[in-house]
């Protein structure tokens, strides 16, 4: 959104508010999360109320999480640096554990950047050929692709659908397509009976030791530990 008179307005207003504040706010608006969950599920209420998106109501994420390019509307999210956050919460506890040493001061790191996607602009040139794609991998059919696959289902050379990715997500296709993969995995193991082998054809994987390998890296656990811990929330 280019206007400068534009509104903007937390997530925490909408939770004591409800959507219904927002008929009562000056358009055009941006609502910022506070992570892309928040930011993809109030977008996902403002589809199913037909507002336009970005024309009358932006928004924007935290944390730049890839998945958000598989939402309805891809959200524009602000990328973090969490390698300089890491090595800072180091630094931080290895003073303390050394010296006793407290930083007196915030540490302030700043972001890498916003990576713009449809939910504050609608794509246009290049963007195209990523547009295609990321709408290619909302359907089920892509879970079973190679980069191969994809790329001729977008129109695109594998050259041109590797520059496009690294250019617009700052990854790979193979990436893109494991993380598809790995969010349908969680979404089966979360909301259905399914077995693992199954879970594991279905998503696209040779076997169930690579799904189990693609949980244990993402979230330390095993696809039956992540499907019970689940179960208890």
């Amino acid at each position: 959104m280019a206007d400068s008179q534009a509104q903007l307005l937390c997530l925490s207003s909408l939770k004591d508010y409800g959507l219904d504040i927002i008929p009562t706010l000056p358009l055009p608006l941006g609502i910022i999360g506070s992570n892309d969950k928040q930011a993809r599920k109030v977008l996902e209420m403002l589809n199913q109320q037909e507002w336009d998106i970005p024309g009358q109501i932006a928004v924007m994420g935290m944390d730049n999480d890839q998945l958000c390019e598989i939402s309805e509307i891809p959200i524009t999210s602000v990328a973090i640096d969490p390698l300089r956050w890491g090595k800072c919460a180091l630094d931080t506890m290895l003073a303390m554990i050394h010296d006793g040493t407290v930083p007196p001061d915030i540490q302030w790191i700043p972001p890498l950047g916003v990576v713009e996607r449809e939910s504050c602009a609608q794509p246009c040139g290049d963007g195209a050929v990523m547009a295609t794609v990321l709408e290619l991998i909302k359907q089920d059919r892509a879970l079973s692709w190679t980069v191969q696959d994809l790329a001729l289902q977008a129109g695109a050379s594998r050259a041109t659908l590797v520059r496009h990715c690294r250019d617009s997500l700052g990854t790979t296709p193979h990436e893109l397509l494991h993380q598809i993969r790995l969010h349908k995995a969680e979404m089966l193991l979360r909301d259905s009976s399914q077995t693992i082998s199954a879970i594991a054809k279905r998503c696209g994987w040779q076997s169930p030791k690579t799904l189990f390998n693609a949980f244990e890296k993402a979230h330390g656990m095993s696809p039956s530990a992540y499907r019970n811990l689940q179960g208890q929330r």
